[in-house]
C-alpha cells in the first residue's frame, strides 16, 4: 500500500497525515473530554450548591440570632431589668424579714414550752406532796 519513493523508504506522507490526524483527533478528543469533564464539575458544583443552600441560609439565620443575643447580653441593664433586680431585692429582704420573725416566734414558742414543762413539774411535786399529806391525815383520823 506504501509506496516508495526515491530514498526506498515508504512513502511517509500518509503515515504522517495519519499520525496527525489521529493526534489531532486524540487533542480534540481530550479537549471535548476536558470540556466535557468541566461541563460534568460545573453541574456538580452548581447541584452542590443547590444542595446546600437551605443549609447556608439556616447558618445565616443562627449567626443572625446568635448576634442578637451576643447584643442583648452586651447591653447594660435596661429600666426593665433594673425594676426587676428591685423586685427581686425586695422580695429577698421581705423572705429574710419572714425567716427572722418565723425564727423569733420559735424561741418565743421554746421558751413558752420550758416555761409549761417547769410548771408543770411543780405542780407535779405539789399533788404529790399533797397527796401524802392526804393520806396521813386520813390514816391518823383513822386511829382516832
Amino acid at each position: 500500500m506504501a509506496d516508495a519513493n526515491a530514498d526506498g523508504k515508504a512513502d511517509d506522507f500518509y503515515a504522517t497525515d495519519n499520525d496527525d490526524l489521529y493526534d489531532s483527533d486524540s487533542d480534540s478528543d481530550s479537549d471535548e473530554c476536558e470540556g466535557f469533564d468541566q461541563f460534568c464539575d460545573m453541574a456538580a458544583s452548581i447541584d452542590l450548591q443547590e444542595t446546600l443552600k437551605p443549609f447556608h441560609q439556616r447558618a445565616s439565620e443562627a449567626e443572625e440570632r446568635l448576634a442578637r443575643l451576643e447584643a442583648t447580653f452586651a447591653t447594660p441593664k435596661e429600666l426593665g431589668n433594673k425594676e426587676f433586680s428591685n423586685k427581686i431585692a425586695e422580695l429577698q429582704k421581705l423572705l429574710e424579714d419572714a425567716k427572722s420573725e418565723q425564727l423569733a416566734e420559735r424561741e418565743k414558742g421554746l421558751k413558752e414550752v420550758e416555761r409549761v414543762t417547769e410548771e408543770n413539774a411543780k405542780l407535779r411535786y405539789r399533788i404529790t406532796h399533797l397527796a401524802r399529806a392526804l393520806e396521813k391525815a386520813s390514816s391518823d383520823l383513822a386511829f382516832e
